[in-house]
């Protein structure tokens, strides 16, 4: 990974970061991965992916969408871009992890100690929106 600190922006075999995946982003997310690791030690391997990978996206996006905004904006639509499909699909993992500290008011303890699948998760977020 090369930063490159004039445009920051990130450069990782040939991908160049865009944004809202700025170089400050890049900087978050891995600190945050690093803060949760520390916090919750060895119980960090049944973190569910949906919360590891996400709760850092939620921490790095510098201009953080409501709930209901990236909900819209995702809809239920395929993932279809390259990077996104080969590394997870963080947009999805920060809209669970925004539904669940926003409209649940969960804690970030509360996430951490969540075993809930991401399917599981996904039901319940879908289940909520139709109250």
């Amino acid at each position: 990974m090369v930063p490159t600190f004039d445009t920051g922006r990130l450069v990782h075999r040939g991908y160049v970061g865009t944004p809202p995946r700025t170089l400050a982003y890049f900087c978050a997310h891995e600190l945050t991965h690093i803060v949760i690791a520390e916090h919750v030690g060895l119980t960090r391997f049944f973190v569910p992916r949906w919360v590891w990978e996400g709760l850092p996206d939620y921490v790095g996006i510098e201009n953080r969408q409501s709930f209901e905004r990236l909900r819209d904006a995702l809809a239920d639509r395929p993932v279809d871009i390259q990077m996104m499909i080969r590394y997870g699909s963080y947009p999805r993992y920060r809209l669970l992890v925004t539904f669940f500290i926003e409209k649940k008011g969960w804690s970030v303890d509360q996430l951490l100690q969540s075993r809930l699948t991401e399917d599981e998760a996904i039901e319940i977020m879908h289940a909520d929106a139709k109250r």
